[in-house]
């Protein structure tokens, strides 16, 4: 797990080899890892798209079945719940994009927003301050969000265009959004029911296990 004391050595090592939100299987950076998946991951000749990340689970009792289990994770969400996420998505990704740590906040589950513990659960486990860190004390979601999104903009710039919501699997008030690109293995981003509105669960996507 890094320690984010020292903020600006980690902007110079993790953009330039353009981090990942999320941990991966290998013990390589972020960006290895999810290179490595690419490698292996097979398209969807349909539409071009990578589909699951490469470890040879898409079934179950193949491998770990992690990726099965996402993929049966809950039920398919209706058709409303279904345009309700995709149009969540897109709109917390063009605001990670521009860096717009407010907006995309704006869009996050208020249980993650409202509490300084919850925030830091809620950071990819790569991006986690070290034990007693006081880099994130004080600090508001957005002020998180945008050091997030700086750290991770080569990624978000160069996967987000043609990101697609692949899958919403609904679990009561919690979700899944498998998320599909065209040249990165698929990955996932947790959301949450509030009131009658669907929110981001995470600051950042992760590679599905």
């Amino acid at each position: 797990m890094r320690s984010l004391l020292a903020l600006p050595a980690i902007v110079l090592s993790i953009v330039g080899v353009g981090a990942c939100g999320g941990a991966g299987k290998s013990a390589g950076s972020p960006s290895q890892a999810a290179a490595g998946a690419a490698a292996t991951s097979a398209p969807d000749a349909a539409r071009g798209y990578f589909k699951g990340d490469g470890d040879d689970d898409e079934v179950a009792g193949s491998g770990d079945g992690d990726d099965y289990l996402t993929r049966a994770y809950g039920h398919s969400a209706i058709a409303a719940d279904g345009r309700a996420v995709t149009a969540l998505v897109e709109r917390y990704y063009a605001a990670a994009v521009a860096g717009d740590g407010a907006t995309a906040c704006s869009l996050v589950d208020s249980s993650i927003v409202r509490s300084p513990e919850n925030l830091i659960k809620a950071l990819p486990a790569e991006y986690a301050p070290a034990s007693g860190s006081a880099v994130f004390r004080g600090k508001s979601c957005a002020q998180v969000a945008a050091v997030l999104f700086e750290l991770d903009r080569q990624r978000l710039v160069a996967l987000v265009p043609t990101l697609q919501v692949t899958s919403v699997r609904v679990e009561g008030v919690h979700g899944l959004a498998l998320l599909g690109f065209k040249a990165a293995p698929e990955r996932r981003i947790a959301v949450e029911r509030e009131g009658g509105t669907w929110k981001i669960g995470a600051l950042l996507d992760s590679l599905i296990p």
